[in-house]
């Protein structure tokens, strides 16, 4: 409970004094603290790495570390980034087809996914329009 001085005229001894506007109106239920009122001061505990319960960066904990006297955990050396294995797919044709009609195959393909693709949207999107989901 903060400490008030129990010799001012200003609050009346409650500490508080009524807040008034630009105007000079009184606000019901506003109210400011008086000069003679004193904050208590606050004691908070020391903060220890077990407090930290969330995540917090790395850079971030050892600044923490720093400040506080923890035992520095020491710089990280980057993670060294395996190349990913190359995927190489080899097509075999065990047919009599030339190059160009197989070419032309694939290009056949090709076009017949996209369409079906275009497709699937459009009969989504009049579902929706519809109110089907």
């Amino acid at each position: 409970m903060p400490e008030i001085n129990p010799f001012c005229n200003k609050c009346n001894n409650t500490g508080l004094i009524p807040f008034k506007n630009k105007a000079g109106k009184l606000i019901d239920h506003a109210f400011i603290y008086c000069e003679c009122h004193n904050e208590p001061a606050h004691d908070y505990p020391a903060l220890s790495p077990s407090a930290l319960d969330f995540p917090v960066s790395y850079s971030f904990y050892r600044s923490l570390c720093q400040e506080y006297g923890w035992p520095d955990p020491g710089t990280l050396s980057p993670l060294e980034i395996e190349p990913k294995p190359q995927v190489i797919e080899h097509i075999h044709r065990h047919s009599g087809m030339r190059r160009q009609e197989f070419n032309l195959l694939q290009q056949t393909a090709l076009k017949t996914e996209y369409l079906a693709q275009k497709l699937t949207e459009h009969i989504e999107a009049s579902k929706k329009r519809k109110g089907k989901y």
